[in-house]
């Protein structure tokens, strides 16, 4: 991947990695103390906040969800069926559905433990769906 496509966080976190094995080259004697530490005073690219904002995912239309639905039972994957279902009614990420364990499922609650982001909460789902939650937790 192109240097110039990565994010600054991306960019500052490789940086930081890459300081502790250089120090980790000094402390067995493979750089030298005296040689300039080749990761300070990095500039990283400008960020471009707006283009950034402008290409913002835009939600699924109920047509593009209508496809999505048609597409994945036609592929008569009941996994795949079950997972799309789960998420549309839940809106959980598909990854958070996909660490799910069958002590977090019953017939109408679904506890996601796991979830993406640092500030973000176990959801606890009580939506009424046509999914039957419990034949799923023999998948």
């Amino acid at each position: 991947m192109p240097v110039h496509s990565l994010k600054n966080r991306t960019i500052k976190d490789n940086l930081s990695i890459l300081r502790v094995y250089w120090d980790w080259l000094v402390d067995r004697g493979y750089a030298s103390e005296n040689c300039p530490i080749p990761f300070t005073n990095v500039t990283l690219p400008a960020e471009k906040r707006k283009a950034a904002a402008e290409k913002v995912r835009l939600p699924f239309t109920a047509s593009d969800i209508r496809k999505l639905h048609q597409a994945i039972e036609a592929g008569r994957c009941e996994m795949m069926l079950a997972t799309f279902k789960l998420a549309i009614y839940t809106g959980c990420r598909i990854e958070e559905l996909t660490a799910l364990e069958a002590a977090n499922v019953t017939e109408d609650v679904i506890k996601i433990d796991r979830v993406k982001t640092p500030s973000g909460r176990p959801i606890i789902s009580r939506a009424k769906t046509p999914l039957s939650l419990h034949r799923f937790q023999r998948l």
